[in-house]
């Protein structure tokens, strides 16, 4: 009967350290991604401070053609960004999305005259044909 009791004791034992351990592993990791998820964030926004400088130096230097080319170059860039969301059914319900996705759309309708980088043109027709 003892010696039940000291297996029960083992198996409860490693069950019970198995099981702190998979929740503080849980817990490392997710803290681990959410980090990388952060500043992976944070760079997108040092990335946007460089366009945004960048940008309004053009427009105080009054080069206009050259801003609104760029202007269309990030918009092809973001709209081309997005055609991986166009594909999933599971995801391509977001409001905000899809509202960007039809102002860019209407924007090149109004002013068709950019031509869009050959190496992103699929992915950005792609886009721009979801805007309904």
């Amino acid at each position: 009967m003892i010696r039940c009791v000291k297996w029960f004791a083992v198996i409860v034992s490693v069950v019970l350290i198995f099981y702190i351990g998979m929740l503080v592993g849980s817990y490392n990791a997710s803290n681990k991604i959410n980090r990388l998820v952060e500043n992976s964030l944070y760079g997108l926004d040092a990335t946007q401070i460089k366009i945004q400088t960048g940008l309004l130096e053009l427009l105080k230097a009054g080069d206009y053609d050259t801003a609104q080319n760029k202007l269309e170059r990030y918009l092809d860039v973001s709209l081309s960004d997005l055609a991986p969301y166009v594909d999933r059914s599971d995801l391509n319900n977001n409001k905000e999305i899809n509202d960007a996705i039809i102002a860019a759309k209407k924007y090149r309708q109004q002013y068709p005259g950019h031509k869009i980088n050959p190496v992103m043109k699929k992915e950005v027709n792609k886009t721009l044909e979801f805007a309904k």
